[in-house]
Formats: structure tokens, C-alpha cells, sequence
């Protein structure tokens, strides 16, 4: 099973150029997120500044103070970047995430909705390597 799914993601990087795909696999939870780069599908959109995205979040019991098993948490998220003018190693992105979850306990069920507004802040570290470093903050409200 190992070797199809490292054949397969090997075979599906350069679908994922401008795209990102995550997947979080452990033994308490499992988490994976897509998130596409709408500059690739539209032509009037310019590539890396417009993005939306999905995640899921799956936990267990063990992670439950009600002792049964968790609904997944659900974020769908949207937003725009760009770089400083003069300072192209610094962008900033604006944006918005809609989150959604819900719990069955023995009497009723609840449902969480949360649509956070937020800011992005990433920062390509100085370093002459191939592959880019960045680091990145986020906060949403």
C-alpha cells in the first residue's frame, strides 16, 4: 500500500505545480488539505494570487472529552496575495475561511459554523537553495 501511494504522489506532483495538497496521517487523527491556485484555471486571474481551499480535520475518541467518536472539522477557506512593491519577498494575503463541525451527545446534537475574516504574512527566507524556505503567519478573527 506504501509503494502505491508514494508511486501515486510521485506521479501527480506536476498536476500540483501551482497547487498544494497535505495529507497528515497518524495513529490518533487524519488530516488533509487541497488547496488550488484559481490563476491556473482562469486566464483573466494572474497565477499565485488568488486561491481557495478545503480541509478536513477527522480526530478519535482520544482526543474527545465526551469519550465518543468526533464529527470532522471542515474548513473551506478563500483568499487573494500579493507582494510588497519593493520588497518582493514579503507578501501579504486578505482572506476568509468558513469552518463547520458538529457533536452528537446522548441528549442533542451541535453544530459550530464560524465564518473568520483573517491576514496572511509570508516571508521568503534569504537562502540561495533550490527549494524556497518561507516563513509564514496567520490570524484570523
Amino acid at each position: 500500500m506504501l509503494k502505491k501511494l508514494s508511486l501515486l504522489l510521485c506521479t501527480s506532483l506536476s498536476l500540483m505545480a501551482m497547487h498544494s495538497f497535505e495529507l497528515n496521517i497518524n495513529q490518533k487523527d487524519l488530516e488533509a488539505a487541497l488547496l488550488l491556485d484559481m490563476g491556473q484555471y482562469n486566464q483573466t486571474i494572474d497565477p499565485d494570487t488568488t486561491f481557495i481551499g478545503i480541509d478536513y480535520l477527522a480526530a478519535t475518541k482520544e482526543h474527545s472529552s465526551l469519550h465518543k467518536d468526533p464529527s470532522g472539522l471542515v474548513r473551506a477557506n478563500f483568499f487573494i496575495q500579493g507582494a510588497v512593491n519593493g520588497f518582493e519577498d514579503l507578501i501579504f494575503a486578505l482572506g476568509a475561511k468558513f469552518v463547520y463541525t458538529s457533536l452528537d451527545t446522548s441528549r442533542d446534537k451541535h453544530t459550530f459554523f464560524a465564518l473568520p475574516f483573517g491576514l496572511k504574512a509570508k516571508y521568503r527566507l534569504p537562502f540561495h537553495m533550490p527549494v524556497a524556505f518561507f516563513v509564514v503567519g496567520e490570524g484570523y478573527y
